[in-house]
């Protein structure tokens, strides 16, 4: 018998009626809410293909069967979608409507965090055109010590995730990519759940792959300002145990295969 995690997000929706009732719903909704007219106008007026289409697609992007590939090749959606002018504002309205669907038919929370995050990456992939608020909204840098002390891993919805260059330790951290957040409870709501979502998709990543003693789950910023939140694996057997680990031992850096190592089992298990 499969363990919950070896099921396809497929499987776990509950297969082909349960993608369709997904489709169904999404478009629904496009043309319901009025934050999405501006997609819907990109839409023929008989959304029967559109809905036959995206249905096709997200039966394999969900991991079952490739019925895009199957019956129309490639889908290619960068370039099918040049011809559309599609800006962050336009991303956010389709994914306003994916997020109502899915939030409406998948209890699951981990499931439906993974779903958004896939959905985010695809849909951020698509634009094409720079928005209003590109010029004017702030944009979102990474503070130069986190820089310097960690690499890259991931994106998920909200969150970068950045490994520790401190190979004593499996250390993660996850960083809110909201410009200027300092603390965690001045997060909107909408982040706050977000982000407890994405650390403990992290956490029982890490446990799987580290079988840890204890995860240690921190947000501090005494020293770096800027938000964020350390999951460190501990075992009784490392050197700080059962201390914190600052100022116990001195860093060493990964080499770096090992480094690319760890940051691949990382993303594959998150």
């Amino acid at each position: 018998m499969k363990k919950p995690s070896e099921y396809s997000p497929y499987e776990q929706l509950g297969g082909d009626a349960a993608v369709r009732k997904l489709v169904d719903r999404f478009y629904d909704l496009m043309d319901e809410r009025k934050d999405a007219i501006s997609i819907r106008a990109m839409h023929p007026n008989d959304l029967a293909d559109s809905r036959d289409k995206l249905y096709e697609f997200l039966s394999g992007f969900f991991g079952g069967p490739p019925l895009y590939h199957q019956n129309r090749g490639h889908p290619k959606l960068r370039m099918r979608h040049l011809p559309f002018s599609i800006d962050e504002a336009a991303r956010d309205a389709w994914l306003a409507c994916m997020h109502q669907a899915l939030e409406e038919q998948v209890d699951d929370q981990l499931l439906l965090m993974q779903l958004k995050t896939n959905f985010h990456k695809t849909a951020h992939h698509l634009i094409n055109q720079k928005s209003d608020a590109d010029m004017s909204e702030p944009t979102f840098i990474l503070h130069p010590q986190l820089e310097s002390d960690s690499t890259f891993i991931t994106d998920l919805s909200l969150c970068s995730v950045r490994l520790i260059n401190d190979s004593n330790y499996p250390w993660v951290v996850l960083v809110p990519r909201r410009e200027g957040a300092i603390e965690v409870y001045k997060l909107d709501q909408a982040d706050q759940q977000q982000l407890t979502l994405e650390s403990e998709a992290l956490c029982k990543a890490m446990e799987a792959l580290f079988k840890p003693d204890k995860m240690n789950v921190a947000a501090l910023g005494n020293m770096v300002p800027q938000l964020h939140i350390h999951h460190i694996a501990r075992f009784k057997t490392d050197s700080a145990w059962p201390a914190p680990i600052w100022g116990v031992t001195h860093s060493t850096p990964y080499d770096q295969e090992a480094m690319q190592q760890r940051i691949k089992s990382i993303k594959d298990k998150l």
